[in-house]
């Protein structure tokens, strides 16, 4: 016989955005705290944008947070978002990749020189050795 599981699963805002939620004995901030947040990125790198983020600037990850914005008035840009330069990723891997190669072939060749082909054992050598 198998016993059903009643578990509850409850969404919690995630653990970078939590510095807004110091008082959670407060009943509006206990509610923020368990209300999903939209996050707002404004081009089509926003996972490479939403990654550099987490790494670099976790604790300001609640700055792209989605306010009611207009096309007159549109959201402001987090302050944090220049500073991530994030690249179009097709372009910059494909370049890193290119590098890396490369880096990788002079270090192969610096450590493997071609050995030298062994003279035929006919005598067959070169015509401007005979």
């Amino acid at each position: 016989m198998v016993a059903a599981v009643d578990d509850k699963i409850g969404w919690i805002t995630p653990a970078p955005m939590w510095s807004g939620f110091e008082d959670l004995g407060d009943a509006d901030t206990r509610d923020a705290f368990v209300r999903p947040a939209l996050l707002r990125f404004a081009n089509d790198e926003f996972m490479d944008e939403l990654q550099a983020a987490l790494a670099y600037y976790p604790g300001r990850l609640g700055e792209w947070q989605a306010v009611p914005e207009t096309w007159e008035t549109p959201a402001p840009r987090p302050t944090v978002a220049d500073r991530l330069a994030v690249q179009d990723p097709p372009r910059g891997l494909l370049a890193n990749l290119k590098r890396q190669l490369a880096d990788q072939e002079r270090l192969d060749a610096a450590q493997n020189p071609p050995e030298p082909e062994p003279e035929p054992e006919d005598g067959s050598g070169d015509a401007a050795e005979r």
